[in-house]
């Protein structure tokens, strides 16, 4: 099983002088220590706008060509990915028709489940 880390910045500044890569890397690895999982294969698109669809950017063909049925892929937010709903849609399509996995750290998930999981327990609570 080959394990994807996908990550992308939209500038060349931001690759050269900000931390969003090595962030983005930090949390895909820790997603995989958490599940057992290794990535084996890193892709990095630097400088890339995140509204270039990701079959036309480098690493994401890259992606899309070298996945296999069983593989994994992790990227620390859906919009690394994404910028288009349609994209999206149409990628994950293919890829569960492929029978991929696909993990996607949303942190915002993250934080709107947590919301949804306190205010059911207050709910519950106060009867």
């Amino acid at each position: 099983m080959t394990v994807f880390g996908y990550m992308r910045v939209s500038t060349t500044r931001q690759a050269e002088e900000g931390l969003s890569i090595e962030v983005q890397q930090q949390q895909i690895e820790a997603y995989a220590t958490i599940n057992n999982l290794t990535v084996n294969v890193w892709l990095r698109e630097l400088g890339v706008s995140g509204s270039v669809e990701l079959s036309e950017r480098s690493e994401g063909a890259r992606l899309l060509l070298e996945a296999k049925a069983g593989n994994v892929v992790i990227c620390s937010k859906l919009d690394r990915m994404f910028r288009s709903a349609s994209n999206a849609l149409n990628v994950l399509a293919w890829m569960s028709l492929k029978r991929e996995v696909f993990h996607c750290i949303l942190s915002i998930l993250v934080a709107v489940f947590q919301t949804v999981l306190v205010s059911l327990f207050l709910r519950f609570y106060r009867r």
